[in-house]
């Protein structure tokens, strides 16, 4: 007798089952020879009907058992295609005939089938469901061919459309336009693109349009529609009233301010110190509760989640919510009343939190203060104004931040003090200068409060088993780790093998090289050995700062996890149940995703404005240290201007070897080493704007020459040692 379908899908559910063939499974419900054929059918017929899946080998799962996974899907030229996650996990394999429908650069959510069989084996999925993205004008380059317009998307990896027949353009070749894409006109053959100019910019090479030419090539949404920005002002129109009420703390006499850069416009967190009757302390961390102005589901919060995350474009601002909203209504602006979630953490005097408290607030922010501001106070610098009303404050709140630093220390946590790249930016567009942007003990102090308020609040979400986004950060790359292993050891510096590091036994490894001159090189080894931190559902731990548990609160006007997290924190503290996301495995993908592709917009318009405040320096010299050393050459960082260079060997007279486990190039003829931290002088020979690249020639270095053996002398014995001495080195200025 044939099994009941609901007794096959009791025993797929069973907990101790494994994925088995239609075989296996004959046995197991006493399946006869005469009935194993209509068994077959049956089994067939469940699967056709989605109630059962069949793995990779044949094997059989219930579909409720499966993992599924979002990510971006990329069609190979062949018809298969891979879906890319985020973090370490290697990418799905998805065979044509499971991807639904999906086409290339589509977000989905796939179903995992196992492993495929090949001599490397990988993931296999089918994709079960296709996320729609809205669609958006465009940005590209006009030009004429054979009499007709047509456009250059900068989008799409320079994929060419038509103008539009009935479009009256006015567009001169080469301006940069906004255009509206049509889906494929069937009409033409071959089948062609068409689209119609929405708006003139003006010529491509306009350093006014960098930015927006840069946006484009990352996909960032540019002015958010008139749907979103007409939500905007009924927002402002009805809550624009702020005041205390039943459900909310008033924190209007706490002395709380605000500490931002000079040029910030909108401010989303604020602090507060107060001494406990136990001798503790206690720092309040008050966030701009933006949720009160955005709700969920809502036409903004549409917009803001595709967003996922302002961008800072030099001079440019792509804001994730609405202007009016992100610098005006929710900006915790000084001497304003503004809604607020504030994060209490008592705090002793060895820096150890001992308690924490929340609360849905109202505060009022006593100062708008600056880093410079509070750095003077920080120095002991005479202050005037705000500044000086508040400087017993500031005092003790440096103070605790340098105790909280040194517990996230004790524990093992990395600190990278990774310096960033100024530049300035006139109003039209061109460079008045390079440099570094300022770095002060102050930037630090905030810092501190912002990483324990966050970690609080994941402790809580994680204690609730709530939905957050949590911020992870998986262990180092094990095979660029075994280079920071062999170069360290080299030094005599041991690490543990294999999967056994820690984050304090590279912290250890890098306080060891402290001020010596290798710490350049064993810094940037363990860095570049660093995975890239992202957002999950899963609170696994955050391997930089050591941490169990961490995620993201403190900025919700710019980042949209933060606004996630707020959602429930809120609901907590007011003991009510959170709204349902049915999407949040996607929103924690597609949120790593908007904060990558803000990241790598951000570097490359800084490089490429870098470049343009060069090109006008070509045939000239400057001084430098290397930066970077790899098999072709080595690159250089110039002084005070911050900007790097590559300097290829192809140039050089001398002939180097590369000594890849050290990461140095070595000259035998001269002796001279090439490293990390070697003072160069160079020439800039080219600057190619394109391909964001500047190639250097090497005039000079100065660096240690390679360990000599001892000489033995004439008659046998040990010849003097010679001693190593620094050597100045000159290479041919051209050819």
């Amino acid at each position: 007798m044939l099994p009941d379908p609901q007794d096959i899908f009791d025993h797929l559910l069973d907990e101790d089952y494994q994925p088995a063939k239609i075989k296996d499974l004959s046995r197991v419900f006493d399946v006869t020879a005469d009935e194993y054929q209509q068994f077959r059918l049956l089994m067939r017929q469940l699967e056709s009907e989605g109630s059962v899946v069949r793995l990779q080998r044949r094997r059989f799962a219930h579909p409720s058992t499966l993992m599924r996974q979002w990510g971006r899907l990329q069609v190979h030229s062949r018809g298969f295609a891979f879906v890319h996650r985020s973090g370490a996990d290697a990418d799905i394999l998805i065979a044509e005939s499971d991807l639904a429908g999906a086409v290339d650069g589509d977000w989905v959510e796939v179903e995992m089938l196992g492993s495929d069989g090949g001599t490397v084996p990988a993931p296999r999925g089918r994709v079960v469901t296709i996320k729609a993205l809205p669609k958006r004008q465009m940005l590209g380059t006009y030009r004429v061919r054979g009499g007709h317009g047509i456009v250059v998307l900068e989008e799409e990896g320079n994929t060419v459309v038509a103008v539009s027949q009935s479009d009256t353009v006015c567009a001169a070749d080469g301006d940069l336009v906004m255009v509206d894409v049509d889906d494929t006109s069937q009409e033409t053959s071959p089948p062609r693109r068409f689209c119609k100019i929405l708006r003139i910019l003006g010529p491509r090479d306009d350093p006014r349009f960098d930015w927006l030419v840069i946006a484009a090539r990352h996909d960032l949404p540019l002015e958010p529609d008139e749907k979103v920005t007409a939500a905007a002002r009924s927002v402002l129109d009805q809550q624009m009233d702020v005041g205390g009420g039943e459900d909310r703390r008033d924190l209007r006499d706490l002395d709380c301010v605000t500490i931002d850069p000079k040029t910030a416009q909108d401010f989303d967190d604020a602090i507060s110190l107060e001494w406990l009757p136990s001798g503790d302390q206690r720092l309040g961390v008050h966030i701009a509760d933006v949720s009160h102005f955005v709700e969920q589901g809502g036409v903004i919060d549409t917009d803001a989640r595709l967003r996922g995350t302002s961008v800072y474009l030099c001079d440019q601002v792509i804001h994730m919510l609405p202007r009016q909203l992100a610098a005006d209504a929710c900006s915790l602006k000084p001497h304003e009343d503004r809604y607020a979630v504030s994060i209490f953490l008592d705090i002793d005097g060895a820096g150890r939190i001992v308690a924490t408290d929340g609360a849905v607030s109202v505060i009022r922010s006593k100062a708008r203060l600056t880093y410079e501001e509070v750095q003077a106070v920080i120095d002991g610098d005479p202050v005037r104004g705000a500044t000086a009303a508040f400087e017993g404050l500031l005092g003790e709140m440096a103070a605790l931040s340098q105790r909280l630093r040194a517990r996230r220390f004790e524990r093992g946590a990395l600190d990278f003090d990774v310096p960033e790249a100024r530049v300035d930016v006139d109003d039209d567009g061109s460079v008045s200068g390079l440099g570094r942007e300022a770095r002060y003990s102050s930037h630090r102090l905030v810092e501190e409060f912002m990483l324990a308020a966050n970690e609080a609040v994941a402790a809580q979400m994680l204690d609730g088993g709530l939905d957050a986004l949590y911020r992870i950060h998986d262990p180092p790359d094990p095979e660029k780790l075994e280079i920071v292993r062999q170069v360290a050891g080299a030094l005599g510096q041991r690490l543990p093998p294999g999967k056994k590091i820690r984050s304090s036994d590279l912290q250890s490894v890098l306080m060891h090289f402290e001020n010596r001159k290798e710490a350049p090189l064993i810094g940037q080894l363990v860095l570049r050995a660093m995975m890239r931190a992202i957002y999950s559902t899963k609170a696994l731990p955050h391997f930089g700062l050591a941490s169990d548990a961490y995620l993201h609160f403190t900025s919700p006007i710019r980042r949209y996890p933060d606004l996630h997290v707020h959602r429930l924190l809120k609901a907590t503290l007011r003991g009510t149940e959170p709204e349902a996301v049915e999407d949040v495995d996607w929103l924690a993908e597609w949120s790593t995703h908007t904060e990558r592709r803000a990241v790598d917009a951000e570097r490359e318009l800084v490089r490429l404005k870098q470049l343009r405040y060069m090109k006008p320096h070509v045939g000239e010299e400057f001084e430098g240290t290397v930066s970077g050393v790899i098999g072709s050459g080595f690159f250089v960082e110039l002084d005070d201007l911050f900007v790097e260079g590559f300097c290829p060997l192809r140039l050089l007279d001398d002939y180097y070897e590369y000594d890849e486990h050290r990461l140095r190039l070595l000259c035998p003829q001269t002796g001279v080493t090439v490293r990390l931290g070697t003072r160069a002088t160079i020439q800039i020979v080219r600057v190619d704007l394109d391909v964001r690249q500047m190639d250097l020639l090497l005039l000079a270095a100065v660096s240690e020459p390679m360990k000599q053996k001892r000489q033995r002398s004439e008659h046998g014995g040990r010849g003097k040692r010679q001693r190593p001495g620094r050597r100045r080195v000159r290479s041919r200025k051209g050819r």
